[in-house]
């Protein structure tokens, strides 16, 4: 079975372009990489006094079920160099799993959909550009209506990078 994934990624440390494109290349041993956002330079959500982000979405499909995947990307997370620090703190990479198929999990490691996404502009721009007018699973509205109805007042910047 395959399992078709949205995922988000981010880094505030530098070099950030490089650390997106190399959790890539790691993603890519577990699945196929389908589809990319644009890169989008954001404020830092949470805990300002940091370094801005860089966020994107991808799609990605692979046979590995949600919580075999969450403990890839946690293990890839660490190998890039990822330390616990404090609560929405600086990182090297930051992958979430923001959705599953139309799955819907609530395990204690694990919530999809992502519990947070409907709040975070860092996340819901590059989705939005990512899966356009697709009503997203369990919101019954698009990634970009979410967007315009969310109050995080952080700047969300879309980028001139290539990264394909």
């Amino acid at each position: 079975m395959c399992f078709k994934y949205v995922l988000s990624i981010g880094s505030n440390i530098e070099p950030k372009l490089d650390n997106l494109i190399r959790a890539l290349k790691e993603l890519s041993a577990y699945g196929e990489i389908i589809e990319r956002s644009s890169i989008y330079k954001t404020e830092p959500w949470g805990k300002k006094d940091q370094s801005d982000f860089f966020n994107a979405a991808i799609k990605f499909n692979s046979r590995r079920a949600p919580l075999d995947l969450m403990t890839i990307i946690k293990n890839i997370e660490k190998k890039m160099g990822r330390k616990k620090t404090h609560r929405w703190g600086e990182r090297i990479i930051d992958i979430d799993i923001l959705f599953a198929d139309d799955l819907v999990i609530d395990e204690v490691d694990l919530k999809i959909p992502h519990r947070l996404m409907a709040e975070r502009k860092f996340v819901l721009a590059p989705l939005a550009e990512l899966t356009e007018d697709f009503h997203l699973p369990h919101f019954l509205k698009t990634a970009n209506e979410i967007l315009h109805e969310c109050s995080d007042s952080a700047i969300v910047e879309k980028l001139p990078l290539d990264w394909e």
